[in-house]
C-alpha cells in the first residue's frame, strides 16, 4: 500500500490523537477534531491560549495517531510549522466550513485567538493488526524522520532456528544467520529472550 493512499485514510475519522512533550519533557496527549487533510499535509486548530500551543512552540515534535476501519492504526511523527497572516486566514475558513458542527464551541473572538499548525514532513507508520500475520510498512513523506525499529539476528547465530519455531507472528524466516520479517513482526521481542546465544538485538540500539 502506498503512503499517499494511508494517508487519506485520515480523512474518514472524526478524531486525531496528538502526543506533544511539555518544557519539562513529560508527554502530553489529547484528542484533536478540528483538523484538515489537504496537499499531503495535515492541518489542525488549536487557540493561543492553550498549553498545546505553548507546547508546540517550544517543541514542534508531534505524533499523531488515528485508526481505520478493520483494526488498522496508523501513526504520523514530524515536526509541525505554525501558519501565519493570510495562509492561516485561509485554513482557518477551510477547516471551520469543513467541520460545521464545531463552530458553535469557537463563537466570536475565540476564532480571532486560533492558531493553525501544519504537519507536512513525516514518518508513516501503517499497522493492519487484521489479519495473520500482520502487515506493518513504514514510510516517508519529504523531509520526515526515519525511524530505526525492530529486530534484527546478528553474525553468530546458530540457525538452530528456536526464534523461528517460538515466534508467535511467524515473522522469522529460518537461515544462518535467520532473519526477521519487518513487515510481519510486532516488536515483542520474544525471539531475543529465547535466543541460545544472545545473537538478536533491538535495531534501535544502535543509535541509544
Amino acid at each position: 500500500m502506498e503512503a499517499i493512499s494511508i494517508l487519506e485514510k485520515i480523512e474518514e475519522t472524526k478524531v486525531l490523537a496528538l502526543s506533544t512533550v511539555t518544557r519539562d519533557k513529560e508527554p502530553r496527549v489529547r484528542f484533536i477534531d478540528l483538523f484538515l487533510y489537504e496537499g499531503q499535509k495535515v492541518y489542525f486548530f488549536t487557540l493561543r491560549g492553550k498549553d498545546l500551543f505553548e507546547q508546540l512552540l517550544y517543541d514542534p515534535s508531534v505524533e499523531i495517531l488515528f485508526s481505520h476501519k478493520n483494526n488498522v492504526q496508523v501513526r504520523l511523527r514530524g515536526y509541525v510549522k505554525r501558519l501565519r497572516d493570510t495562509e492561516r486566514e485561509i485554513y482557518l475558513n477551510k477547516m471551520f466550513n469543513k467541520h460545521m458542527h464545531l463552530q458553535s464551541l469557537y463563537p466570536g473572538h475565540a476564532r480571532d485567538v486560533g492558531e493553525i499548525f501544519v504537519l507536512s514532513d513525516m514518518e508513516i507508520e501503517y499497522l493492519n493488526r487484521s489479519v495473520f500475520p500482520i502487515t506493518r510498512h513504514l514510510y516517508t513523506i519529504g523531509n520526515g524522520p526515519r525511524s530505526v525499529k525492530g529486530y534484527e539476528v546478528l553474525d553468530h547465530c546458530l540457525g538452530c532456528g528456536i526464534c523461528v519455531r517460538q515466534c508467535p507472528k511467524k515473522a522469522i524466516a529460518a537461515g544462518k544467520p535467520a532473519r526477521i520479517i519487518f513487515e510481519k513482526c510486532i516488536d515483542c521481542g520474544y525471539c531475543m529472550e529465547c535466543c541460545p546465544v544472545d545473537a538478536i538485538r533491538r535495531r534501535t540500539c544502535l543509535n541509544e
